[in-house]
């Protein structure tokens, strides 16, 4: 089948209009009849033209005389073919022209190192926030090979972000780090886009937190002064559930940080989360007891165990239960019940009253609050046993 073929070449002529203002005309002769468009753009008639250009009869084309190497022509060629339809490499200079950015790539660990220091020169950006940063962007980095700053795409973040098994709240918040990382990066001209704007932000649903009674706490606390091995995690789930510091500050504590005279009774928390400024948090009756009992013993306040953690909630028949964060909302509970005062305990727990009510706080009965001022544990209780006998377990050697 032979295509139209064009009787005269189309020419563009600009021309000024009534208005003065200046617009551009497409004259020819196709088979099919006579043209004359005007555009109000030259670029847009040389579309039209473009368009139309290839609508030739089935003779070869007839030679054109050009002054540019025969290798800008090729690369001309190249440059068409991938172009999409109805798209000229005009049109395609142009928005070049109008939109390229240039862009100087770094190697990604000196892009987070940059912007690691940059980070350092902003307002209220603690050191202990800009390194936990620059950890989960290198985390970024290794588990999805990049190793530039312009080789950060779509198909990576979004591989990052939602990876199997991750909680929404840890979709979240790496968004929102990847997001910001990569923004500095555009501001920077180290990459020409930000890839993670073109994902959706993942949506932290906010649950019900849950909360020990009374009777579950000191059953737990029982379970770990009785302990096989000994009473050395009894400080730290006492300041837990009986305080406002948190599980990951309680491990930092050392006896130093911890007043138990007549003068002061109080935890001073000197590294808290995200490098927030440092509180005091007051002891109450049954936390000073435990750990004035704790410190005559020679135990340490923060002494951990992930083994022994695991062993002392079996035991006291909460591992189903469990869930993070579980002795903070018990305390912020019972508190909370006993004398609806947020400012104070928002400012023990260093949290916002916001939080609270969000995360932390359910109805809990007054008589359970009530009980936690006088818990008693029994010292002279016997340790449990184990098919180990009692006392500190010998460590297996290793092969």
């Amino acid at each position: 089948m032979n295509r139209v073929g064009t009787a005269f070449p189309l020419k563009i002529v600009p021309f000024q209009n009534r208005g003065g203002s200046i617009a551009w005309r497409v004259t020819g002769t196709l088979r099919t009849g006579r043209v004359q468009r005007n555009f109000p753009t030259e670029t847009a008639a040389q579309v039209f033209v473009n368009q139309h250009a290839p609508i030739r009869s089935g003779n070869p084309p007839r030679p054109v005389i050009t002054h540019l190497p025969e290798a800008v022509v090729r690369e001309a060629e190249a440059a068409c073919a991938r172009l999409r339809p109805g798209v000229s490499l005009l049109q395609a200079v142009e928005f070049f022209r109008a939109y390229h950015r240039p862009v100087v790539a770094l190697t990604i660990e000196a892009a987070i190192d940059a912007f690691g220091t940059w980070l350092d020169q902003q307002r209220k950006c603690e050191l202990v926030t800009i390194e936990a940063r620059e950890s989960i962007l290198k985390h970024f980095a290794a588990a999805s090979g990049v190793e530039r700053t312009d080789e950060v795409t779509v198909e990576r973040a979004q591989a990052w972000i939602y990876g199997a098994g991750l909680a929404t709240r840890t979709q979240r918040d790496r968004f929102d780090l990847l997001n910001f990382f990569c923004g500095w990066l555009v501001r920077q001209k180290h990459a020409a886009t930000n890839p993670v704007r073109e994902l959706d932000r993942p949506v932290h649903k906010v649950r019900t937190p849950g909360v020990l009674t009374f009777d579950e706490t000191w059953c737990l606390l029982q379970c770990a002064l009785t302990d096989a091995e000994g009473p050395g995690m009894l400080p730290y789930l006492a300041v837990c559930a009986l305080s406002g510091v948190r599980p990951d500050e309680a491990t930092r504590l050392t006896w130093g940080n911890v007043y138990l005279g007549d003068e002061h009774r109080l935890i001073e928390v000197n590294v808290a989360k995200g490098g927030r400024a440092r509180r005091n948090v007051p002891l109450s009756d049954p936390l000073w007891k435990i750990l004035t009992w704790a410190k005559k013993k020679g135990l340490a306040v923060g002494a951990f165990s992930r083994r022994k953690f695991r062993r002392i909630r079996r035991r006291a028949g909460l591992e189903a239960k469990w869930e993070k964060d579980l002795l903070r909302h018990t305390f912020a509970s019972h508190r909370y019940v006993l004398d609806k005062d947020t400012a104070r305990l928002a400012a023990d727990m260093g949290n916002s009253e916001r939080v609270l009510f969000q995360n932390y706080l359910r109805p809990v009965p007054l008589a359970d609050g009530m009980k936690f001022q006088g818990l008693a544990l029994h010292y002279s209780a016997g340790r449990a046993t184990s098919a180990m006998g009692t006392g500190p377990k010998p460590r297996r050697k290793l092969r």
